[in-house]
């Protein structure tokens, strides 16, 4: 920090090297890029890996489509409850580790269709880790579902997701499945 010609503290050049360093720290494995791109082009959205990092469900990386539906920053870990990376990260975790995560954190409704009840929650889990996939129905944004898969040959500790508008996930749901779960498998077949 540093005061400026108006004698207010403003952010020093020391910041970027910080926002680097941290933009590093949150560098998801190298096999996860390749995926995403696969996502990308089977499904044409937007898709992104989340992962656990120093215990939080976090975006570690995204992959624009042509037609963007929306985009979660580079990081985000908040609300996990409410997106389907962070359900199916949860939901194929340890129950010791869950529990560790959900204690402190609230089930804040974000929109009417969140769950906000933890049993309902765990109730979910189970259905999450019995299919292999997690889905998003409107309950992160209005408008917008998102679908995810675990990441195959990295263990239970990524996950590959995508968003879409919810009439087009309706629509083309099963397509989008079989384009999550093919970039799911890049490299390990």
């Amino acid at each position: 920090m540093r005061k400026n010609g108006q004698s207010r503290y403003v952010l020093g050049l020391a910041a970027a090297t910080i926002a680097e360093g941290f933009r590093r720290q949150l560098a998801p494995p190298e096999e996860l890029a390749p995926r995403i791109r696969a996502v990308v082009a089977a499904t044409g959205e937007t898709s992104y890996a989340s992962g656990w990092v120093d215990g939080r469900i976090a975006v570690l990386a995204t992959g624009q489509s042509p037609v963007q539906a929306a985009e979660v920053p580079h990081g985000y870990s908040g609300h996990v409850h409410a997106r389907a990376t962070g359900k199916l990260l949860l939901a194929l975790s340890f129950q010791a580790m869950r529990d560790e995560y959900l204690a402190p954190n609230p089930l804040a409704g974000l929109t009417k269709r969140t769950t906000t009840s933890r049993e309902d929650l765990l109730k979910e889990f189970e259905l999450i880790a019995r299919q292999g996939y997690a889905v998003d129905n409107e309950e992160f944004t209005e408008g917008l579902c998102c679908l995810a898969v675990p990441v195959e040959g990295l263990g239970s500790c990524f996950a590959l997701g995508i968003s879409v508008p919810s009439e087009r996930f309706r629509a083309d749901f099963e397509h989008y499945l079989a384009g999550l779960r093919k970039g799911a498998r890049l490299g390990v077949e």
